[in-house]
């Protein structure tokens, strides 16, 4: 494990986000982060932002929402980037956005996000 994220919040996906969190290959220290100013952040429960301490650091977006299509309308109305630096997705009601001008890293912890528990 490479980080020792612990997210204060009661949902009943948090300890997922945690693991993938924790196991990212990045060492990830937690940013201020105003999810709140977000479009339709009233289905968001709740928001963290991490980046790595690497050369070519990586930011980490991510939101705990009430349910897929909650997590799908607001990846849709906040205009969330799909570019080769900067992808976002989707696990359940977990909603994810990697950023880093290393496009190899932001295809690593898409994937790792996306497919593995």
């Amino acid at each position: 494990m490479k980080n020792n994220i612990n997210l204060d919040i009661d949902h009943s996906n948090a300890k997922r986000m945690e693991y993938f969190l924790n196991n990212v290959e990045e060492h990830l220290i937690e940013i201020p982060f105003d999810w709140q100013s977000w479009h339709l952040s009233d289905r968001i429960e709740g928001g963290y932002k991490f980046r790595s301490a690497s050369d070519i650091p990586v930011t980490i977006t991510a939101l705990l929402c009430d349910s897929y299509e909650d997590a799908l309308a607001i990846a849709k109305a906040n205009a969330l980037p799909v570019l080769p630096t900067a992808k976002w997705s989707l696990n359940g009601d977990f909603l994810y956005v990697v950023e880093s001008s290393d496009e190899e890293k932001v295809s690593e912890i898409l994937s790792f996000f996306a497919g593995k528990e």
